[in-house]
């Protein structure tokens, strides 16, 4: 409820805090466990208690994630009491072991006192100071009105005798990437708000993206042997400021990651999870071992105090607005 459309106007310096939004995930998955529990909520906390606490042998991702950023992790306490070697304040590297202790004691805490441990319980003023130290603008009324929305999912039913595969896979490969070209334009208009008139326009951009004739239209635009900065896209049922992001190739993408579980009774979960770019927000809890997110920055932010272009023309579904969840979305 804190956040407003011109919070970063005057924000030169990036305060990290300003970044961290109101973690919802943790609402998310206490949906998912009340609606198809089989085991105990404590239960299934056991797993990452005993890996946070006994620690594990760092990968080859982790030790690049920490490399890249060594000068912030240096520069930050709390951030070099957990991935810095305790006797010579130097990084750790691949194959060092690393521990969460702080984490793995909130584990504990969620486990036993449920998701309202977080939101508002034991750990939440500590959360809270901890944010607000490092700049951010969260209040307990904020952990405490974060709620979640079901809607129904888009999906598509594939039968025994719809799906195959393709001989050419290098231009299967050029297609795929023009393909995607083309939905990161209209990407740029999509929102979770919950105004009404703003839901009605992005449900119905969602019902245009899945209809047969843009469908259609993307396929007739994709030249085999054209790359895609070498022709104009033309559809007759669709304006060419759909397309208008088209010919810039899309921001590198980061952070987000996604699990899909398949049981042997067949039951399926698909979980998308990120707290944005490496490290987040770069702010983690000096008390609960928690490495806040910087999701503020999937919001479009007005033309900023330093000059920079407003980059919110395309994509007004997604400004920031008190309440507002960022795109994102929890499959069961």
């Amino acid at each position: 409820m804190s956040a407003s459309k011109n919070m970063f106007d005057k924000d030169t310096n990036k305060t990290p805090g300003l970044f961290i939004a109101v973690p919802g995930e943790l609402r998310g998955y206490e949906l998912a466990h009340k609606r198809h529990r089989k085991l105990p909520w404590r239960e299934l906390f056991q797993p990452s208690i005993k890996l946070a606490h006994e620690g594990f042998k760092i990968g080859k991702a982790l030790a690049k994630a920490i490399a890249d950023n060594e000068k912030e992790i240096l520069s930050d306490e709390t951030l070099c009491e957990v991935f810095c070697r305790s006797n010579t304040k130097t990084i750790l590297k691949e194959n060092d072991p690393i521990r969460f202790p702080k984490l793995a004691e909130t584990f504990r805490n969620i486990a036993d006192g449920g998701a309202d441990a977080f939101y508002d319980g034991s750990l939440t003023q500590d959360i809270l100071d901890d944010i607000k130290t490092a700049g951010g603008i969260i209040t307990r009324e904020d952990q405490c009105s974060l709620s979640y929305s079901t809607y129904s999912k888009v999906s598509y039913s594939l039968s025994s005798k719809s799906l195959s595969t393709v001989r050419n896979k290098t231009l299967t490969y050029h297609r795929i990437i023009e393909a995607f070209r083309f939905a990161d334009a209209k990407k740029r208009k999509l929102g979770d708000p919950p105004e009404k008139d703003v839901t009605e326009s992005v449900l119905q951009i969602v019902k245009e993206m899945t209809s047969d004739s843009f469908a259609d239209c993307i396929r007739s635009n994709i030249k085999d042997d054209i790359k895609q900065e070498q022709y104009d896209v033309q559809c007759s049922n669709y304006p060419a400021d759909d397309f208008k992001q088209y010919k810039n190739f899309p921001d590198d993408e980061h952070g987000t990651s996604h699990l899909s579980v398949i049981a042997e009774d067949g039951s399926a979960v698909a979980v998308t999870s990120s707290i944005n770019t490496y490290f987040g927000s770069k702010v983690m809890s000096g008390s609960t071992g928690i490495m806040f997110n910087d999701q503020m920055n999937d919001f479009c932010k007005p033309k900023l105090g330093n000059g920079q272009d407003d980059d919110c023309s395309c994509c007004k579904n997604n400004l920031i607005k008190p309440g507002d969840p960022e795109p994102c979305v929890l499959w069961l």
